[in-house]
């Protein structure tokens, strides 16, 4: 009943921003705004609903053992911490190309909105993992007060952004995604005892390969050589790709572990 009460609350909590944005902004930006959340927040949830699909039963077997929970927490949430932090990567680098490339130029209004969105879905990705933890362990009713809480900050981040339009709106979305899933991976650290000041630190490596990868590949400057946005697209991909690996190599970050396991397997 928790977990049906929390999933109703966050569907209506989630349109809030579409009908403030309908009533106050108008149909434009309702669309430019529609069409952004599509692109990236509603495909990175279905990326996401898969990797968790895959994780809620196998954390459910071991959920008496607490170090076996502990272990996969930890190594779960770097690696989707190295996954969703590479499409943020990409999409604060190329968002002008790849909307350009996608939906044409006439869609330009919406690229402002690419990293913002992108950084949602980062922060949505990883307070699931927590959620699904806590589900694991029965704590739904806590996960439900945490809900309300923030749909509540949602509803009021939305109100107070809306007077910037909708990168306003977006920034007031991202700030209560933030809260909540700083609420969740703080109640699940403390559930499953891990000390939240040991686990920032887990994150190090992965953000300072995506810190480098930026600033080699800025060095690079492709936009002097390449004027085409498709082949700045693919070829930026791909040097970020490679930059961004090649730092995981060096640091010897928990993906690069994983990836190496796979590659071996």
């Amino acid at each position: 009943s928790y977990l049906s009460a929390t999933k109703f609350l966050n569907y209506f909590t989630k349109k809030g921003d579409l009908f403030l944005i309908g009533r106050f902004l108008g149909d434009y930006q309702l669309g430019i705004y529609s069409k952004g959340y599509q692109l990236t927040v509603r495909m990175l949830k279905t990326i996401n609903g898969i990797i968790i699909g895959v994780l809620y039963p196998s954390i459910s077997k071991v959920k008496a053992n607490k170090e076996k929970l502990r272990s996969s927490f930890i190594d779960v949430s770097q690696i989707m911490f190295s996954i969703y932090g590479f499409i943020v990567l990409l999409g604060f680098l190329f968002s002008k190309q790849a909307v350009s490339v996608i939906l044409g130029e006439k869609w330009n209004d919406l690229a402002p909105l690419i990293p913002i969105f992108l950084l949602l879905a980062f922060f949505f990705a990883l307070g699931s993992v927590g959620s699904h933890y806590l589900k694991a362990l029965g704590y739904s009713k806590l996960i439900f007060k945490i809900v309300m809480f923030t749909s509540i900050l949602t509803i009021v981040s939305f109100i107070i952004g809306i007077k910037w339009g909708i990168i306003g709106v977006a920034i007031g979305y991202l700030f209560a995604t933030i809260i909540l899933y700083i609420c969740l991976t703080c109640f699940c650290s403390k559930h499953l005892g891990i000390k939240i000041e040991s686990y920032i630190p887990l994150y190090l490596k992965d953000a300072v390969a995506l810190a480098l990868t930026v600033i080699l590949f800025n060095l690079i400057s492709l936009d002097i050589i390449i004027h085409s946005n498709l082949l700045y697209l693919l070829i930026g991909t791909f040097i970020v790709s490679v930059i961004l690996f090649t730092s995981h190599m060096v640091f010897k970050t928990q993906s690069y572990k994983v990836i190496k396991l796979l590659i071996t397997k």
